[in-house]
């Protein structure tokens, strides 16, 4: 709708600011929400293009990076209620949004929208990138330390597995453990004071 400023009252402008900013915020959190739901489906791959940040830079003209920022954004916002919220009342833009929702939780994201709210997206983008280094250094060193042994024991009579590995890493060997133990009968597992049938992996409590 066409507003001829020189017959509009100055705050009557100011009005219409304030709801065109709301009505632009709540497409932006239903765009993030679209984008996601595209990314599932796999959308780029018909349109030719290399993966979804591609087909949503070509089909939103803009960088590659900032494409990125709002993928990574559609995917968080579902489990970030209160950002999403905020992004739909025009309290946080969007350039904040997709800063922020790169580190916060549902557990901290209440508390980091009120800071979000009062600095700059430049600094909410400093602190995701601190973030994000720990988490690298932190995977990193989990890495480094990871560690995974085998041997025979009772001249050939035991076979002994331990180790220490990241997380997801694990998973995959439990996994494989728990199959094995499937395929080998009367597998047992020792627990304290008794003895029971159980998975090939029984997870070390110390």
């Amino acid at each position: 709708m066409h507003v001829d400023p020189l017959l509009t009252d100055t705050q009557d402008l100011i009005g219409r600011v304030q709801t065109l900013h709301r009505e632009i915020a709540e497409r932006q959190r239903e765009l993030l929400e679209v984008l996601a739901q595209l990314e599932t489906r796999q959308a780029w791959v018909e349109d030719g293009a290399h993966d979804m940040a591609q087909w949503t830079s070509m089909a939103l003209d803009v960088s590659r990076w900032k494409a990125d920022r709002l993928l990574g954004a559609g995917r968080a916002l579902p489990s970030l209620p209160a950002t999403a919220h905020a992004l739909a009342r025009g309290d946080l833009g969007i350039d904040k949004v997709v800063e922020l929702t790169r580190f916060a939780s549902f557990e901290d994201e209440d508390a980091l929208v009120r800071w979000a709210q009062g600095v700059s997206s430049g600094a909410i983008r400093r602190a995701g990138d601190l973030q994000m280094a720990h988490r690298d250094e932190q995977a990193a060193e989990a890495e480094r330390t990871r560690w995974l042994q085998w041997k025979l024991a009772d001249e050939g009579q035991r076979f002994v597995i331990d180790g220490e590995l990241p997380s997801a890493q694990g998973a995959v060997v439990a996994k494989a453990l728990d199959r094995l133990g499937d395929q080998i009968p009367a597998v047992r597992r020792r627990s304290p004071g008794r003895r029971a049938r159980g998975p090939l992996f029984c997870p070390s409590r110390r």
